[in-house]
């Protein structure tokens, strides 16, 4: 009885795991890019990106960087969390090409491309003295 085949992701990371363009027994299954350089274009390549996904960088002054994959209708508010958590960051304020990116603010509502980059500013609230 056959084993059913794993989803895509786990394929690429089950080939990556195997040496990309071998299968479990050895044999060459010509999966590579065939351009002659010896690399068959697997180990060591992101997988191609899926329909509708996007990568984004955020990143602060402080060099720290995340990059997610996400879909293009997802809001970005469970990204901005997690860079907020991870960089320690208690209130952040995130810019996309001189625009202000909320938490419902979708990658497709402002028309962003994969590779784009969030810088992300930590916000300062108050900070002046009352005038009397």
């Amino acid at each position: 009885m056959a084993t059913p085949s794993p989803p895509p992701e786990r394929e690429y990371k089950q080939q990556q795991a195997n040496g990309a363009g071998e299968d479990n027994n050895g044999a060459d299954n010509n999966g590579g890019d065939n351009n002659g350089d010896g690399n068959d274009g697997g180990v060591g390549v992101d997988p191609p990106p899926q329909p509708g996904t996007i990568s984004l960088t955020f990143a602060n002054s402080n060099n720290f960087e995340l990059t997610f994959k996400l879909k293009r209708s997802t809001k970005l508010s469970k990204a901005m969390d997690l860079f907020a958590e991870r960089s320690n960051m208690q209130q952040a304020r995130f810019i996309h090409e001189g625009d202000r990116v909320f938490p419902d603010t979708t990658p497709e509502s402002m028309e962003m491309e994969d590779g784009d980059r969030i810088e992300v500013y930590q916000e300062q609230i108050g900070g002046g003295e009352a005038s009397k």
